[in-house]
C-alpha cells in the first residue's frame, strides 16, 4: 500500500520540475566537485571578484568627486573666457562667474541660466557671420565681441564657448539627477 502511495506521488509530480530539481543537484555536485579539483582556480576567482568590487567603488567614488566639483572647473573656465576677450558678452560671463561664487545657494538653480545664456551667446556669434551681420556698426561689433567673419573659424571663436556649455550641462545633471545640492558642497 504504500510503494502504491509512492508511485501515484511520482505519477502526480511534474516531470519539469523534477528534473530542475536534477539539473540543479547536478550543478551542485558538478561545484563542489570543481571546487575540490581545482582550488587554487576557486580562489583566484573569488579574488578577481574582490578586486573587481573594490576597483567599481573607487570609480563610483572618484566620479562622485568630479561631479561634486565639477563646478569649480566650470567656473575657472568662465573666468578665463571672460578674460581672454574683454566685450560684453564676456563681461556677462564674469557677472554669472561672480553669482554663484558669492551665492553658493544659487549656483544649484543658475546653471539653467548659464547654459541658457552660451547658447544664446553662440547663436548669436554665429548668426553675426551672414550677410546682415555686414550691416552692424564696427564699434558695436568691438563692443559686443562679435566677429563678422566667425563663419571661416567657426570652432576657434567658439571653443571657450563649447567647453563653457559642456561643463555647465555635467554640472546641471549632476544637480538635478546626482543628488548635489549647495549644502552638501559646504562653499
Amino acid at each position: 500500500q504504500q510503494q502504491q502511495q509512492q508511485h501515484e506521488e511520482e505519477e502526480g509530480k511534474d516531470p519539469l520540475m523534477s528534473s530542475q530539481q536534477n539539473g540543479f543537484s547536478l550543478t551542485l555536485s558538478v561545484q563542489a566537485h570543481f571546487r575540490k579539483t581545482y582550488p587554487y582556480l576557486v580562489q583566484a576567482w573569488s579574488k578577481l571578484q574582490e578586486y573587481s568590487k573594490m576597483a567599481w567603488a573607487g570609480v563610483r567614488a572618484v566620479w562622485q568627486l568630479l561631479l561634486r566639483y565639477t563646478y569649480i572647473l566650470a567656473l575657472v573656465i568662465v573666468f578665463a573666457a571672460s578674460l581672454n576677450d574683454v566685450n560684453l558678452l564676456n563681461a556677462f560671463y564674469m557677472c554669472i562667474l561672480l553669482t554663484f561664487w558669492i551665492f553658493p545657494w544659487l549656483r544649484e538653480r543658475g546653471w539653467v541660466l548659464l547654459i541658457v545664456y552660451c547658447e544664446l551667446v553662440m547663436l548669436l556669434l554665429y548668426a553675426v557671420g551672414f550677410s546682415f551681420g555686414s550691416h552692424i556698426s564696427s564699434t558695436a561689433v568691438k563692443l559686443l565681441g562679435l566677429d563678422p567673419d566667425a563663419h571661416h573659424h567657426i570652432w576657434t571663436t567658439l571653443k571657450w564657448h563649447l567647453v563653457i556649455l559642456a561643463l555647465s550641462l555635467i554640472q546641471w545633471q549632476a544637480y538635478q539627477f546626482g543628488g548635489l545640492s549647495s549644502n552638501s558642497n559646504n562653499n
